[in-house]
């Protein structure tokens, strides 16, 4: 079963997700109840719309909110991150705090409705400045983004792929996965939840298609094809050198 929500949008009042604290212990609560330990918050950050000062304090202030609001019942971890909007220029910024929480990874999400020559150049220049790797959000949302687009994606260094729940049913989603498996590269799920009704948590989606048969390109999709946090960092750690081959084997994608 798995157990990270790597993308919601759980926060209060800070995007187009919870509007409230209640809305987002109903969210979390949705979660818990489908198997989830750990949720990364990842309110959308637009460089056009805020400073990223001006965003690490809306975002504190409602965490701050959630926490406070937060029953002492059984919920998930929540872990601070931000859905970073591709644009021109965004390498300039000082990004710092904009990271998946404990993680070396910032997530980046795409705009427009086609592939941009200077993505990969942007993404990998400001990811590098920060020390960190990317992330690319829910790349079954976007019906541009082909076989020859992820290629492109996947010469960026220690490149993880972000799929929506609701997306692992969709043929063409299930063509991209497939690809990237054959290919070694790493995969992790997230809600993209934004409330409880129509842009509900929704990782029930997620372990029915596990459980479910596997014809196809499905041959290659297991509950085990998703990585979790403890992963990313174990391959961070064997990429860089520092961690020995006796460790956990890697192949085709999955850490087992």
């Amino acid at each position: 079963m798995i157990r990270t929500d790597f993308h919601s949008h759980i926060l209060p009042g800070i995007d187009d997700g919870a509007r409230n604290p209640a809305e987002s212990l109903a969210m979390l609560a949705l979660l818990r109840a489908q198997g989830i330990g750990v949720v990364y918050a990842t309110p959308h950050f637009y460089a056009d719309a805020v400073t990223p000062e001006g965003f690490l304090a809306v975002r504190e202030r409602a965490y701050g909110e959630l926490t406070a609001a937060a029953p002492e019942r059984l919920l998930p971890e929540v872990r601070l991150g931000a859905e970073i909007l591709l644009a021109k220029g965004l390498s300039s910024l000082d990004l710092t705090g904009l990271a998946m929480g404990d993680l070396p990874y910032m997530l980046f999400e795409f705009g427009g409705c086609e592939f941009r020559p200077w993505f990969c150049s942007e993404i990998d220049k400001t990811a590098s400045k920060h020390a960190a790797f990317p992330i690319i959000a829910h790349i079954d949302r976007f019906p541009w983004l082909g076989i020859r687009e992820l290629s492109e994606l996947t010469r960026l260094d220690r490149v993880v792929f972000q799929v929506n729940c609701e997306g692992l049913s969709d043929r063409f989603t299930q063509k991209k996965l497939a690809f990237l498996l054959e290919r070694g590269e790493k995969i992790v799920l997230g809600s993209d939840a934004h409330n409880v009704s129509d842009r509900a948590p929704d990782f029930h989606l997620a372990n029915t298609f596990f459980e479910g048969p596997a014809p196809g390109e499905r041959r290659l999709f297991s509950h085990r094809t998703i990585l979790e946090p403890a992963a990313l960092k174990e391959a961070i750690l064997r990429s860089s050198g520092h961690l020995s081959e006796s460790g956990r084997k890697e192949s085709g994608g999955l850490l087992f």
